[in-house]
Order: structure tokens, then C-alpha cells, then sequence
């Protein structure tokens, strides 16, 4: 999976932000801010990573051990993932 062409990962005053670009740009509902996981989630998906690998390096950025630390970090990864779908700015094989 990795983000459609034409999404842009850019820091603007501060603030890490997924936003149009191109032909997208007409499509302002697209721009989404992020906080620092969602920031760690678009830079790896700027290329083609499988979903086992992303939420394997999920789990290691967070030091995840328990069952409940995994399932937690497995749902705030899939809600995120969930959302750029719906918003038509992910590819997924």
C-alpha cells in the first residue's frame, strides 16, 4: 500500500499536514492534519509497503509489548489507514 500520487506530506508552522496537489488541488476536503503517529504512518507509506511491515514498524516505533499496547496500536493504525481510503488517497495491491 502506499499513498495515490499527488498527496504531498509537508510541515507548515509547525504542523505536519497530508494535502493535494496537481490536479487534487481543486479537492480541499482532502487535506488532513496529522499528529505525530500519522506523521511516522504517511512518511512510510510515501512508498510501497506491504500492511505487515507497516504495522510491524508501528509496533517497534512504540515499544509495543503487551497484548492490549499491540491491539490498541493495531486499531489507531487501521482507523488511520481506514480514513486515507475513505478519503480516495490510498492505494492498496
Amino acid at each position: 500500500m502506499r499513498l495515490k500520487d499527488g498527496y504531498l506530506l509537508k510541515e507548515i508552522m509547525d504542523e505536519y499536514v497530508l494535502f493535494p496537489s496537481g490536479q487534487n488541488v481543486v479537492d480541499g476536503k482532502k487535506i488532513v492534519s496529522l499528529n505525530e503517529s500519522g506523521v511516522f504512518i504517511a512518511k512510510h507509506l510515501q512508498n510501497d509497503i506491504p500492511y505487515k511491515s507497516l504495522l510491524k514498524l508501528f509496533l517497534d516505533e512504540y515499544e509495543a509489548t503487551t497484548d492490549e499496547e499491540i491491539e490498541m496500536l493495531q486499531f489507531d493504525l487501521d482507523h488511520f489507514l481506514d480514513n486515507l481510503w475513505r478519503r480516495d488517497m490510498l492505494i492498496t495491491d
